[in-house]
């Protein structure tokens, strides 16, 4: 019997220094609780990771992205692989 995949959200940031954005990613119709789960995450590990407090206080843009269920993964280390086609 094959299972479902699990709802995912993906939290996506630079370094410190780098780009101050973050971007989630996340399968789209959340709940409460699904927004409640993320932002617990984004705020406690992320933010604080890259600003030393827990606080929203603006240097930091979050990018809320709904990401598609399907996505075509390309390998760009493909050598002879045709462009455009």
């Amino acid at each position: 019997m094959a299972t479902e995949p699990a709802r995912q959200a993906r939290i996506q940031f630079g370094t410190k220094g780098d780009n101050r954005a973050v971007r989630v990613l996340h399968p789209g119709r959340l709940t409460a609780k699904d927004v409640a789960s993320i932002n617990k995450r984004l705020v406690d590990k992320v933010i604080f990771d890259l600003t030393g407090c827990s606080c929203l206080s603006g240097t930091i843009d979050v990018i809320w992205e709904l990401e598609f269920e399907n996505v075509i993964r390309v390998n760009l280390e493909e050598v002879g692989a045709p462009i455009g086609r």
